[in-house]
């Protein structure tokens, strides 16, 4: 599969819906092709509303909604064969497929870009390369959402 240049943000939530709307909002600074690829698992909150809601005004997202059980993090992950549908290694090869992008980028509910991030993403980053390239991008913890 041919990759378009941009950037495929792929994002997991699961009953996320006290961070979802801030972290797609994070994203609309960028300027570079993008889309953000939601991926609704097992969600019993208002995780779909808000990112339906981000897709109605405008924003780049697909959203999938996927209800199957997977392996937890951790040691439930290791016991877990990567070839078992279950395994969250081979859930996320999946979920990469999803994104059309060259770039896939592993985007958290919980993440909130920063200006130096939305900076680095808009104006360093050749979206366009065709060699691989490996960027070590430094990033902090909050205690709280801006």
């Amino acid at each position: 599969m041919e990759r378009k240049p941009g950037i495929s943000f792929i994002l997991r939530a699961r009953n996320e819906e006290a961070y979802l709307a801030q972290s797609l909002a994070s994203l609309l600074p960028l300027t570079i092709p993008y889309e953000v690829v939601v991926i609704l698992h097992k969600c019993t909150d208002m995780s779909k509303a808000i990112a339906l809601t981000a897709q109605a005004q405008g924003q780049p997202l697909r959203i999938y909604e996927i209800d199957q059980d997977l392996s937890k993090a951790g040691y439930e992950t290791l016991v877990t064969p990567v070839t078992y549908n279950e395994s969250l290694p081979a859930f996320y090869n999946a979920c990469f497929l999803m994104g059309t992008y060259k770039w896939l980028f592993k985007w958290d509910a919980d993440f909130v870009a920063s200006p130096e991030l939305i900076d680095f993403l808009n104006s360093q980053l050749v979206i366009g390369e065709q060699t691989p390239v490996r960027y070590l991008i430094q990033c902090h913890m909050s205690d709280t959402l801006i």
